[in-house]
């Protein structure tokens, strides 16, 4: 089943100075994350060759699909929450609203959890959400 994220990034093209880039999106083992230079090393689906994607701090982070391992399950609906409730800021501290998917991905990568990547042809990540 399609969900309409999926069709949504699969047929997006952005407009960044006037030059039209078009994105993919590919289903991704995850295999290993470094939360400090953002690159996300996997699988996409039906690969033999690990690909590397970027997580930058404008990639979207999507409601998931829960399924998979049951560590995979736990991660995706950590994911979800926050998704659904992001809270304000701590004001005593400057905003990361990455953060906390910074660290689920460390966790998803490290249990080989998959997810929808979305990305532009330099392999930036545009979104990303878990999927089983």
């Amino acid at each position: 089943m399609i969900r309409f994220h999926q069709v949504l990034t699969a047929a997006a093209v952005l407009l960044v100075g006037g030059v039209a880039l078009s994105s993919s999106t590919d289903v991704v083992a995850l295999q290993d994350f470094d939360s400090t230079s953002g690159d996300l090393w996997g699988y996409p689906q039906g690969q033999s060759q690990a690909a590397m994607f970027h997580h930058t701090p404008t990639s979207a982070h999507l409601v998931g699909t829960v399924g998979g391992t049951p560590a995979c399950r736990g991660l995706t609906i950590a994911w979800n929450n926050i998704v659904t409730n992001i809270k304000p800021p701590n004001p005593n501290k400057p905003p990361n609203p990455n953060e906390p998917f910074l660290a689920l991905l460390t966790q998803m990568a490290s249990h080989s959890c998959r997810a929808d990547v979305g990305f532009d042809a330099n392999n930036n990540i545009l979104s990303i959400a878990p999927t089983p």
